[in-house]
């Protein structure tokens, strides 16, 4: 009685938050697949996040190869923005889609466009070509990572989805480092155009697993389907929040591109993309609340789920600390340290090894205890800990002190990483699982891209200023446009521009704990929902205990 009394207010007091999330016993719902077949369709899904993940990173080595050859240094940065420009404008769009064509289907189809994208790349005879096949390479990796985090969301019970997400946290750390090694590999030996044609044959491969052996069977959390014609459904979509939404992200992450570098942050351009970036995501989040009454891509039930919003603010604010380190570390070492790029990439591997290996023992001791809050928490205090210690560096800073700083980043990232996507898909009911998971991803990646250009901004406001002043002092002409510049300085005049740099990207260090920070504040806003339950327990029982589980925390 007592119990039934708790759960009762429990109840009362999750309708009084205005949280309108349902039963999630279906989630415990167990198919039967072989584990040969399973094992293969997952590895299949791993080639096509493999490759979306390898190509954010797969031309930072090629770019001088590719400036060069189209003699067009200025827009080389846009070789590496454009795909992540689409990639995150496009993520809520494939949550949507994904639930009326399917899971299969829209996964085939975004494998398609990347290959496309690829082969276009490969084929180009222009820098404005290049940019806009990596736009359209932007626009099916988008769907590769979040169709797959969707797949595995339904192939996998809520309780082991961690130990495979964890798989995914590999697939995406060797790629992040692999990506550099491989493209400056192929333009060392001049075949930068290989760095896209090889996704021809993954993605073939990923195709053919796919498409022969990903069948309906192998779904574990069966959600009520429509009584529609696919026609009716495809109709009922909220396009019009679709054309606020996605073009409203591309048009802040265009100016926040631009802004500082290419044009004043003052300029008409700039602040036109900013106003009218600004407004179409203000009027979707107004149109979402009080307008679009069936079927929004943002629900309002979502909206006012605390868990959900803290999650989607750690993931943005924790994805902005972690691309903030990745881009820029490489960067310390070959301003202070004379390194390549291939050699500065490797550096990093402290950061991806700790990354990693928490990833998989944090995913194997999530399904085993069904807790996954104790992994944000500290998660969060390593990479605030990590990257504080890292902005303390000088140039004669010691390098395995650093290693030691990044591995510590690594392995609050690889805490965190998979526990976000699990605390914000046990905050809601199936028929939200694939908007969470699509719309995680969008503020993970619309977090990075902010993240490196806020950083960007840093480091170009504080080079400026250090420089300036050395300029004064010897009566020369110093510039960072060409880092490789540095070593050929005098020896005096040389450590004080790379004291310049370090304090600059010390700086980054800063912001990047900050960032931490945020996501740690908002962590705390996020509610335990219990994902181990005994298998035999009945689906009532389950509903009454998950309920008032719910809003105790």
């Amino acid at each position: 009685m007592e119990s039934d009394t708790k759960g009762a207010s429990s109840q009362f007091a999750s309708d009084k938050s205005s949280v309108e999330y349902e039963s999630q016993a279906e989630l415990y719902h167990e198919p039967k697949v072989s584990n040969l077949r399973f094992a293969l369709v997952f590895f299949g899904l791993i080639l096509g996040f493999f490759m979306a993940a390898l190509d954010q990173t797969i031309v930072i080595t090629a770019l001088g190869q590719i400036s060069s050859e189209f003699n067009a240094s200025n827009d080389i940065g846009w070789v590496g923005s454009s795909y992540l420009l689409t990639m995150s404008g496009f993520q809520p769009m494939y949550g949507i889609f994904s639930d009326i064509l399917g899971h299969k289907t829209v996964y085939l189809i975004a494998i398609s466009i990347f290959l496309l994208g690829s082969v276009l790349c490969g084929l180009s005879s222009s820098m404005f070509m290049l940019i806009m096949s990596r736009a359209v390479q932007g626009i099916g990796g988008a769907g590769l990572i979040t169709v797959v985090l969707i797949i595995v969301t339904d192939v996998v019970s809520i309780r082991d989805r961690a130990k495979y997400q964890g798989v995914l946290g590999v697939a995406l750390g060797t790629a992040t480092v692999a990506g550099p090694l491989i493209g400056g590999a192929f333009a060392d030996a001049n075949l930068w155009r290989w760095s896209f044609y090889m996704n021809v044959f993954i993605g073939l491969a990923a195709i053919i697993i796919i498409a022969f052996f990903f069948q309906h069977d192998m779904y574990k959390n069966h959600r009520e389907p429509s009584t529609l014609p696919m026609k009716s459904q495809l109709r009922q979509v909220d396009y019009g929040s679709l054309l606020l939404l996605m073009p409203g992200a591309i048009c802040v992450l265009v100016a926040l591109q631009t802004g500082g570098e290419e044009l004043s942050w003052t300029s008409p351009l700039v602040l036109t993309l900013f106003g009218v970036g600004a407004l179409a995501l203000v009027c979707f989040v107004l149109s979402e609340i009080f307008l679009i009454k069936h079927n929004p891509v943002l629900p309002r039930r979502m909206v006012t789920c605390r868990t959900t919003m803290a999650v989607f603010l750690a993931q943005f604010a924790g994805s902005a600390s972690d691309y903030a380190i990745m881009y820029f570390v490489p960067l310390h070492y070959q301003m202070v340290r004379g390194d390549t790029g291939v050699q500065s990439a490797l550096e990093l591997l402290p950061f991806f090894l700790a990354a990693v290996t928490a990833g998989l023992v944090s995913g194997i001791l999530i399904s085993k205890t069904g807790y996954y809050r104790i992994y944000l928490w500290s998660g969060c205090c390593f990479v605030v800990i990590g990257a504080s210690l890292l902005q303390m560096s000088t140039v004669d800073s010691n390098v395995i002190h650093q290693y030691v700083y990044l591995a510590i980043m690594g392995l609050g990232v690889g805490l965190c990483k998979q526990s976000f996507i699990i605390a914000g898909q046990a905050a809601v009911p199936d028929k939200d699982l694939s908007l969470a998971t699509s719309h995680g991803q969008f503020f993970r990646i619309l977090g990075g891209a902010v993240g490196i250009s806020i950083s960007a901004t840093i480091f170009r406001y504080n080079i400026a200023r250090g420089l300036d002043g050395l300029m004064k002092k010897y009566h020369m002409h110093l510039s960072l446009k060409n880092i490789n510049m540095i070593k050929n300085l005098p020896r005096p005049i040389r450590i004080q521009v790379q004291t310049v740099a370090v304090e600059a990207i010390d700086r980054i260090y800063l912001f990047a704990a900050i960032s931490a920070g945020v996501a740690l504040i908002a962590v705390v806003f996020i509610k335990h929902f219990d994902l181990w339950k005994p298998e035999h327990e009945e689906t009532e029982e389950i509903d009454r205990k998950q309920n008032g589980h719910y809003s105790s925390d």
